[in-house]
């Protein structure tokens, strides 16, 4: 099962924690603190119907990790809590109330922002097991 995690700490810096398959970069990064920035967002569906807004990192030597929102019954209202705490963290124009009157498609436009966007990653945990902590730079 998938799952995220994201809290704001007391330097209103934006943590994350993301428990998911890892990615095929995933694998080749070493736990510790990367510089890096959000390259891509994309709104994703998987064959059983399930929404995701994904974020890419990229990281120093080519390697990448991803960030995901998932909108299950079980998650959607903690992904939603958490892009709520993102977008204030970054200044960006989003409610819960336009998530739930908005479509995928809506959330892809607002969260593109931040593509380009040069964050502090750390990376902690084991190969599929992986927490993520991003803070604006």
């Amino acid at each position: 099962m998938r799952f995220i995690h994201m809290f704001s700490d007391f330097d209103n810096a934006l943590d994350v924690m993301v428990k998911t398959k890892p990615a095929k970069r995933d694998r080749d990064i070493d736990n510790g603190e990367y510089k890096a920035y959000i390259s891509k967002i994309d709104a994703k569906v998987n064959d059983k119907g399930t929404h995701w807004l994904s974020f890419r990192c990229d990281i120093e030597d080519e390697q990448f990790a991803f960030v995901n929102f998932y909108f299950t019954t079980k998650s959607i209202d903690i992904s939603v809590s958490k892009l709520e705490t993102l977008s204030r963290d970054f200044g960006i124009n989003f409610t819960r109330e336009q998530f739930y009157t908005g479509k995928m498609e809506y959330l892809l436009e607002t969260f593109s922002q931040l593509e380009g966007e040069i964050i502090d990653l750390k990376v902690t945990g084991e190969v599929g097991n992986r927490k993520y902590i991003i803070r604006r730079k």
